[in-house]
């Protein structure tokens, strides 16, 4: 998605507002151009409300900014105007792109607090080497001119360690500012930085579940929202296909439009398909047509939470485990640098 997601979701959820109080489509997409702070996405929409004021379709005008408007959501758009419910369509496609800023927005929070303990933690350990341990270890050998290697193992690595960071403290710098940066941008979320961060994320010990429920939220959510718009199967599964960032059930809902075009009812193409949910399946072998829209709604609720409810418990896990290894870290520290510095005290005193 190109534009920001707040910008998405609440360009459409208000959009859908303006259109249910009575404005005219142009005016009402004139009207919403000063609420944004991109400027490239405010002439984008008076481009988009030039077009309808010519003429043209809403979901028209925007497929000519792919850059900004999702194929899919414009497919959709296209067919809330064909059955007459434009207004309730945006309502429904600002809502999916809410839930998925709240989901990245969970990922940013479960990212930022490592990200600073870390990169503090690391910043104090390259300063003190540099400022403190190296010099405490040209005394230490200068005062008793003894080995190091009869230290303990930790103070050991410590300080020769610290010759290694001295020697060479711009590369670390340099190494340092980059991940730094890297990391900023990472949770900034500007550009392509939440699609690198969920990429780097979904590959985590712990996440894999986690995406494979999103992945079912995000497949409910806009089955659903065709569905309600009075769209084919056929018209439906290669637009599924485009919602969804996984190759595996890409590849599954291409298989089953085939089935589908072919005659087989959707719950029987659905078996065996280990890449959706198998209550989805169920739900289309069970439940009357007339309401497979709103439970396939319902379910996206359910697999959100779900997806969310993991999402929290990873995060109070991580936290957890951060605080324990920045104790063990400090403590390490503490240990490696008892030794030298009782035996500097006891020499001078």
């Amino acid at each position: 998605m190109a534009i920001e997601a707040n910008q998405n979701g609440d360009f459409y959820r208000q959009l859908s507002l303006l259109l249910k109080s009575g404005l005219p489509l142009p005016g009402s997409l004139r009207s919403l151009t000063a609420g944004f702070r991109s400027k490239s996405f405010r002439n984008t929409i008076e481009k988009v409300a030039d077009s309808v004021d010519s003429g043209r379709e809403l979901s028209d005008a925007m497929r000519r900014f792919p850059h900004d408007f999702d194929l899919q959501y414009v497919e959709i758009i296209e067919a809330g105007e064909k059955n007459g419910t434009l207004a309730e369509t945006l309502h429904e496609i600002g809502m999916s792109a809410q839930a998925d800023r709240q989901v990245v927005s969970l990922f940013r929070d479960i990212i930022f607090y490592p990200f600073i303990v870390l990169a503090v933690l690391v910043a104090l350990f390259l300063m003190l080497n540099y400022t403190t341990v190296y010099p405490l270890r040209d005394i230490f050998l200068g005062i008793f001119e003894e080995d190091f290697s009869s230290t303990n193992s930790f103070t050991f690595l410590l300080l020769n360690t610290s010759v290694f960071i001295h020697d060479n403290i711009l590369g670390f710098i340099i190494i340092y500012a980059g991940l730094f940066l890297s990391g900023v941008w990472l949770v900034s979320g500007k550009g392509n930085s939440t699609r690198t961060l969920l990429n780097i994320v979904r590959h985590l010990p712990g996440f894999g579940g986690i995406f494979q429920e999103l992945r079912d939220a995000r497949l409910c959510i806009f089955w659903s929202m065709m569905l309600k718009r009075g769209m084919s199967e056929v018209e439906i599964f290669p637009l599924l296909t485009l919602c969804i960032d996984d190759s595996a059930m890409r590849k599954d809902l291409k298989r089953i439009g085939n089935d589908v075009s072919n005659g087989m009812s959707v719950g029987e193409a659905l078996k065996n398909t280990p890449s959706i949910s198998p209550i989805i399946a169920l739900t289309f072998r069970h439940v009357p047509e007339e309401r497979i829209a709103s439970e396939l709604e319902e379910l996206s609720r359910i697999f959100l939470e779900r997806a969310s409810t993991a999402l929290r418990r990873i995060a109070v896990i991580g936290e957890v485990a951060l605080t324990l290894i920045v104790s063990f870290c400090v403590l390490a520290f503490i240990f490696s640098m008892f030794k030298p510095f009782i035996r500097i005290i006891q020499y001078m005193g």
